[in-house]
């Protein structure tokens, strides 16, 4: 994949916490079809460096979209 573009949905800070939500586009390279997925990261700041991160990305989703996951997970 490449092309990769990011969205900020939400920004919050407070004190020494930022927490962003965005949305990634990718070009996909053989399709040349455009796929998102979304994410949620938190830092942790200290002295203006990051000292600390976590987060999220929605990377079924991803794979959903590129057609190399079942749309439906099957039951077990």
């Amino acid at each position: 994949m490449s092309n990769c573009r990011v969205q900020v949905d939400d920004l919050f800070a407070a004190h020494d916490r930022v927490t962003v939500a965005f949305t990634l586009t990718y070009t996909h390279d053989r399709s040349g079809r455009d796929l998102t997925m979304t994410g949620v990261k938190s830092y942790r700041l200290r002295e203006g460096r990051i000292v600390e991160f976590w987060g999220e990305t929605d990377l079924y989703g991803l794979l959903r979209r590129a057609g190399l996951v079942p749309e439906q997970i099957p039951p077990f």
